[in-house]
């Protein structure tokens, strides 16, 4: 259902885009505004909007509540975690790398990173698919008492090298995984 509503959404701003002419710029801000008002009065949408006709942009608003508890507004320079999507972005990058010949994704991890504990089985290409056998750090016993010391993804190795968190053979299993996620960071 939520699927269908983002598509919706979706197709009615590239609808409302693609026949802008230069007069209407105005008048379609105006639509825009109206229909992501009622999308925020719905609790449907929180965040930020920017639309550019030849690379200039002629709409950017903030709508909705960065932090709904205490009724803080969201505004063009609010900073949003942007959660999974940078896995998109990472895989995306290491296959640029692979395709220029810069890296293999069948390469052991342990090419690329010499203190990479666990064998030569685990490669770039398990780590893109979950297939690696290492657990998720957020599992990692003390990752509440150390989260604050973690500051980049070199700090957090010791958290991914720990043989507890290796849980399956390499290859073998589906497990969805940030720490692998995170490791193929260590390649871009």
């Amino acid at each position: 259902m939520k699927k269908a509503f983002y598509f919706l959404l979706m197709s009615v701003l590239v609808n409302f885009i693609t026949v802008i002419q230069a007069q209407d710029l105005e008048k379609k801000s105006a639509e825009i505004d109206q229909v992501m008002n009622l999308l925020v009065k719905l609790d449907q949408f929180s965040g930020c909007i920017m639309v550019a006709r030849d690379g200039k942009p002629f709409y950017s608003r903030a709508y909705g509540e960065a932090d709904k508890d205490i009724h803080i507004k969201n505004t063009l320079d609010t900073k949003f975690n942007i959660g999974s999507i940078g896995k998109t972005f990472t895989a995306t990058v290491i296959m640029q790398l692979a395709q220029e010949g810069k890296l293999k994704v069948s390469d052991p991890v342990n090419k690329y990173l010499k203190d990479f504990p666990f064998n030569d089985e685990i490669t770039i290409h398990h780590l893109l698919i979950h297939t690696a056998g290492i657990d998720d750090h957020f599992l990692y016993p003390d990752f509440e008492a150390l989260r604050s010391e973690l500051r980049g993804v070199k700090n957090m190795h010791p958290l991914f090298y720990d043989p507890k968190l290796l849980n399956r053979t390499p290859a073998k299993h589906f497990s969805y995984s940030n720490s692998g996620i995170l490791l193929n960071l260590n390649f871009i």
